[in-house]
This record gives structure tokens, sequence and C-alpha cells, in this order.
């Protein structure tokens, strides 16, 4: 089983060129419709919320749901995003606003795609000319765009699927999950029985020591019982099983033997579990072998 300790991958947060999530266009003075010609950026208000806004030489009314919501001063016209929906409609191509300290709202190309920012950090404006989101941080379900991020209590790694962050690994090892210089890490040296996982290379030590884990058709299963005084530990990055004890019916693979704690009986795996073998007078480990007397 090759697991690596620590996964590395590239945390989500970045900065993105912005209007401050507040569009402006030039003031259109007539009165136009939905679907009326335009050229240029140029826009008219509607009403304190709603603005027609130029889009491939069709005017297009859009939401301004925010509390600026639209405006007119010196001869433009403004439109406030800030708290639209994901999928609603904006009139920017590639903008954003931070809606609270830890949502991004991003307009591209004309549609609201919201993401979180969990981060320490949050989301903030820096120099009027972009926002920074924190996503270092994320929750399962949580929008984005890309990227990994850690669980708030560090204990998962996740990353962004289809624009929805998902459990990618649990990190219950001493080191948990870590975010750090654009670095997601993830120590995987402890897994949980029964948690999802995504590929048969994952595995781990359960929590008391008692046995391996891997991953089997997408859960974490017994793979070997760690019965032995080492029971199971972590050895250069990998899950080591003192297996020199078990019982008949314990999980194992291939050509291992065992004795039994009362060392008095010899165990062969067979068929994925450990069967009796022989009984002995003294059964015992003797370097890396298993011998009957």
């Amino acid at each position: 089983m090759q697991q690596p300790l620590w996964r590395i991958a590239r945390v989500a947060g970045a900065l993105i060129g912005v209007g401050l999530g507040i569009y402006f266009g030039y003031l259109e003075r007539r009165s136009h419709r939905a679907g009326d010609g335009c050229s240029g950026r140029v826009g008219e208000r509607l009403d304190a919320h709603t603005m027609l806004t130029c889009r491939d030489g069709v005017f297009v009314a859009v939401p301004c749901p925010g509390p600026g919501g639209v405006h007119e001063h010196d001869d433009k016209l403004t439109c406030d995003y800030s708290t639209a929906k994901d999928g609603d409609a904006c009139p920017g191509k590639d903008e954003a606003t931070c809606d609270g300290a830890s949502t991004r709202v991003n307009c591209k190309n004309g549609v609201v795609q919201r993401e979180s920012c969990r981060g320490p950090e949050g989301c903030n404006v820096y120099d009027a000319n972009y926002v920074f989101c924190d996503s270092s941080l994320a929750q399962v379900g949580d929008p984005c765009k890309d990227g990994w991020a850690c669980s708030p209590d560090h204990q998962a790694a996740l990353e962004c699927r289809d624009g929805k962050m998902a459990l990618a690994s649990s990190c219950h090892g001493p080191k948990g999950c870590g975010a750090r210089d654009h670095q997601v890490t993830c120590d995987s040296s402890i897994v949980e029985l029964g948690e999802p996982c995504s590929t048969p290379r994952e595995g781990g030590c359960s929590r008391d020591g008692g046995s391996i884990l891997g991953c089997r058709e997408g859960t974490f299963v017994v793979m070997h019982v760690c019965r032995g005084p080492q029971k199971c530990a972590t050895k250069d990055h990998q899950p080591d099983c003192d297996m020199v004890l078990a019982e008949a019916g314990d999980p194992c693979e291939g050509e291992v033997a065992a004795c039994t704690p009362d060392g008095k009986t010899f165990l062969r795996c067979k068929s994925g579990a450990y069967a009796v073998d022989s009984h002995c007078t003294r059964c015992f480990a003797e370097g890396e072998k298993i011998l009957c007397r």
C-alpha cells in the first residue's frame, strides 16, 4: 500500500482584477427597453435596483441588488451586484467584489459566481484594483473556482470539483490539514473506518492503532489487524503493522503467517483470512519468521 503522509496542492486563494463589483457605464439619457440596440459601455437606470447595460449590441436588464443599487453620478451609472445570487446576471465581464467579510462575488462574462473566503484573511479589496479571496479554509459544498483548501477543523483536505468544494482526503494524523505559502498539506497517516476514499493507494492506521485500513470500492475497510506489541504506526510515511499475533478469521493479504496471542497456534493467511495451520507447544517470532515448535 503506497500512501504518502503528506498531500500537497495549490491553495485556491487568489487576486482578481475588479471594478469593486460596482460596474460603471456611461449614462444614456434616452429611454430604452431591453432588446433595443446599443453600442459601447453605456447603461440606463430602470429603477433603484435594475439597470440596462449594453451587451453584444443589445440592451439587457440586470439586477443591482446590493445596498448601492443603481446610482447616477457625473454622467456615469454604477450597479452594485455585491449581494447577487450564484447564476444571476451581472453587468461586467471580469470583475469582483466582496459580500461581507467571507464571500467574493465574481462577475464573469455577465454571470455571478459566488466564492467562499473562509480563510483568516477573508475577502478584501486592495488598492481599489484587486479583490483578494482567502479560500484556504472551506466546507464541503462551498462554491469555488479551482484549487484546494482545508476544512475549518483541519481534519480534511478539500478539492474544487465542478464548482463545489468536495472531500479529497481525511487528515486525522497529528499534523492535520494545513494551508501555508499557497500549499495545502494533509497528514493522512490515520484514517477512520467507513470514511470515503478515492484510490486503492490510500490507507493508514486506525485511531487506536489496532489495524491498517485501506481503500476498497470508495470506503476505508480493515486490511490487516495489528495485534502485535507494536500495533500500527507510521514509518517513513507509510503505515507499518505488527502482525506477529492474530486470531483465526482476522483479515490478511498475501503469504503471511502469525501466532495466536496465547502462543499455542500457528496461523496462515488463506483466502483473505487467517486460518489454523497447526498447534504448537510454543509459537513465536524470530526476526521476520513465525516459528511453531
